[in-house]
């Protein structure tokens, strides 16, 4: 049976896996020009199920507009992980200079309003969801990479902000959204290997 804190991070993981670009769409009707199609909102509940924005929350909290050190058409596929009492964001950043996404991180001390800090992981080749965790005492990324046809697992040298490509963990498929879990002694890595666009 899991702990209650193996629940919570469960549940809380469930919740920033939720896609907020439906939920932020009328906030964006109020300021078209200033948001992309894509953006990251924050909204609380009971349950994944029942969702709403919160008093206090300007959604969507970050945008293309945010980036700083790129020109980003959008930006999509947040996950998060909270180390000591900082929140920090990884996500896509959809860079338009090259048209290929890159992996940027936010920091919040609240969980509810994040400040934008950096591209973290910049690639030959697009990289999109950036799926982290944590291991014993280091942090991992494995971003999507399905254009390089692989799955690959990096790991942080200097969280938040410098990341080792570490192992091919598959090859030969255009693998899409690869989300690890750890449960009774083994990792199980759920993909999507079709050659549809999602």
């Amino acid at each position: 049976m899991k702990s209650e804190r193996q629940m919570k991070h469960i549940f809380i993981s469930a919740l920033v896996m939720v896609l907020i670009a439906e939920g932020c769409k009328q906030d964006r009707e109020q300021n078209a020009k200033a948001f992309s199609p894509w953006s990251i909102g924050i909204y609380t509940g009971a349950s994944p199920f029942d969702l709403k924005s919160s008093e206090g929350i300007k959604n969507p909290v970050l945008t293309a507009a945010d980036v700083s050190d790129v020109p980003a058409t959008f930006i999509a596929d947040p996950f998060m992980v909270r180390k000591g009492t900082s929140w920090y964001m990884f996500f896509e950043v959809l860079n338009a200079a090259n048209n290929q996404g890159d992996i940027g991180f936010a920091e919040s001390s609240d969980g509810f309003h994040w400040h934008y800090g950096k591209i973290v992981l910049d690639e030959d080749f697009h990289l999109s969801y950036p799926y982290i965790f944590k291991y014993e005492n280091d942090y991992y990324l494995i971003p999507e990479s399905n254009e390089v046809k692989a799955v690959r697992l990096y790991r942080a040298v200097e969280f938040p902000t410098k990341w080792r490509f570490e192992s091919r963990l598959l090859k030969g498929e255009r693998f899409s959204d690869n989300s690890v879990f750890y449960d009774n002694q083994r990792w199980l890595l759920f993909t999507e290997t079709s050659s549809k666009p999602h």
